[in-house]
């Protein structure tokens, strides 16, 4: 059963769901800047599930996410790298309908979830030439509020809340153009 299809900073994501990224960033001051993101995907998977077996027959699977922040620059002007500070609110949908053979049993279920949060990182941006830089950056700790709905084989709806904060490390690696 796939039960954490949500994909984001402040969300699990599925390692076999690749996730689409888009970011501007506005510069409000000389060392602030002002980023929105969003981030979105897709998945659809079919399978044959023979008579007398069980298995995942069917998944369809949808996410967006938007994110705005601030991100300010706390190394000295003219030093070989710009290691910042980022501070970001996160917010998101995603919706799963996956068929299954279970004990025999066709089943469906279905769950549409909604989350919101803000996290803390950090960037480190190495400019290789004009207008062209390399990133590295991170969340380093997060917390966010989760509502979701499961529906399964017509039952009635199940509905849950989870509010968590954790620490986490999940570097990923830009290239950044400016213009």
């Amino acid at each position: 059963m796939t039960t954490a299809p949500i994909s984001a900073s402040i969300f699990s994501p599925s390692a076999d769901i690749p996730v689409v990224n888009a970011s501007l960033e506005r510069r409000l001051s000389e060392r602030t800047w002002l980023a929105i993101g969003v981030a979105g995907a897709f998945e659809r998977r079919r399978a044959d599930v023979p008579d007398g077996t069980a298995g995942i027959s069917r998944v369809d699977g949808r996410q967006v996410f938007l994110t705005t922040g601030i991100r300010h620059v706390v190394t000295a002007p003219g030093a070989p790298v710009d290691v910042s500070v980022v501070v970001a609110a996160e917010g998101g949908y995603a919706t799963v309908d996956e068929r299954f053979v279970s004990f025999l049993t066709p089943t469906k279920e279905e769950l549409m979830a909604w989350q919101v949060g803000t996290n803390v990182g950090i960037a480190v941006d190495r400019e290789l030439t004009g207008g062209l830089s390399l990133r590295v950056a991170t969340p380093l700790v997060g917390a966010t509020y989760q509502r979701s709905r499961t529906r399964l084989n017509g039952e009635p709806s199940r509905t849950g809340n989870d509010l968590s904060a954790r620490v986490l490390l999940a570097p990923r690696l830009e290239l950044r153009l400016a213009f």
